[in-house]
């Protein structure tokens, strides 16, 4: 139901790497503060 509201799947490994199809991934605090606009 998020995901037809348009809510993004965010990704945020423990290491850098490639994550599910149509996720945003994030790979640090800064590019979450990104993506969420803060």
């Amino acid at each position: 139901a998020g995901l037809a509201a348009g809510m993004r799947t965010m990704f945020w490994p423990e290491a850098p790497m490639a994550g599910p199809p149509g996720a945003v991934v994030i790979n640090s605090a800064d590019e979450l503060r990104t993506q969420l606009g803060l």
